[in-house]
């Protein structure tokens, strides 16, 4: 990924399971530009690694829909 101003990046992708009861997402850092929840079994495009793990996720029934409680998200 390349930048406007010329920097340089690899995105690197992390899955991790877990539940969260409250809090906010917060976009003010300089290089987050867009940051979601997502009910588990509707989530958007992705590689094919990252889609292979979360369809045999689901089907050993490991998602489930959110319970998701006064969660929010801000931007700057």
């Amino acid at each position: 990924m390349v930048y406007p101003n010329g920097d340089q990046c690899q995105v690197i992708s992390l899955t991790y399971r877990a539940e969260s009861r409250s809090g906010h997402l917060d976009l003010s850092g300089p290089e987050t530009t867009d940051l979601r929840f997502y009910d588990p079994l509707e989530l958007p495009e992705m590689n094919t690694y990252n889609r292979a793990l979360f369809t045999h996720l689901a089907s050993e029934g490991h998602l489930e829909p959110p319970r998701i409680v006064g969660m929010t998200a801000t931007t700057p």
